[in-house]
């Protein structure tokens, strides 16, 4: 069976109708426990991932934002290189996030640049602008590198900023970070993942 989406090139204006096999959507689910956040934490780990290709398990960046007492204690950009069988770059990521092969000719494989960044995960908050992709990726994965999932509670700024600000007319992170005066550099993913940050 298959899903079908589109892709749209937000230059040209044109739309490329994309095809992916449902098994590849059924694996990107997980356990799922009912465990609501009622309060706004001021202790959480905001994370962005930029990919290099439509498959999920393909990241080649990780950005990370540290905040603690509500505070942004750290921030981080790491390059992935991406797995031997994701590691083709499709153009029009590369448009997107500017990441190319030679850019992650040197970098670590995902297992060694996650390692100290799962174990803050665990057992924590994590929080993203569009919580379903990033998940998706950070699952997926770490399916494929057969490593074990971190227990954590999650937070999309994206769902949040349809309820805060129900008459913007997009809630894409540029949009929501120019309509707070956020500084941001999309698609960069350091600067995603503060900006997320500072959006909750």
């Amino acid at each position: 069976m298959v899903k079908c989406g589109f892709q749209i090139d937000w230059r040209t204006g044109d739309v490329q109708l994309v095809e992916n096999e449902m098994k590849e959507w059924r694996d990107c689910s997980h356990e799922r426990i009912d465990n609501p956040i009622e309060i706004l934490p001021k202790d959480f780990i905001a994370i962005d991932f930029e990919t290099a290709n439509s498959k999920r398990c393909s990241p080649c960046s990780v950005g990370v934002a540290v905040v603690k007492g509500g505070r942004v204690v750290d921030c981080f950009e790491r390059l992935i290189k991406p797995h031997k069988n994701y590691s083709n770059f499709d153009p029009f990521n590369v448009d997107i996030h500017g990441i190319t092969p030679e850019t992650v000719e040197n970098a670590p494989c995902f297992s060694e640049a996650m390692q100290d960044i799962l174990s803050m995960i665990d057992n924590n908050i994590l929080v993203a602008h569009n919580m379903v992709f990033d998940c998706s990726v950070l699952y997926r994965t770490l399916d494929l590198y057969e490593l074990p999932k971190p227990t954590c509670r999650t937070i999309c700024t994206c769902n949040l900023s349809r309820i805060v600000f129900p008459k913007l007319l997009s809630h894409r992170l540029n949009i929501v970070s120019d309509y707070l005066g956020i500084t941001l550099s999309h698609h960069n993913a350091a600067s995603d993942a503060l900006a997320c940050a500072k959006v909750l």
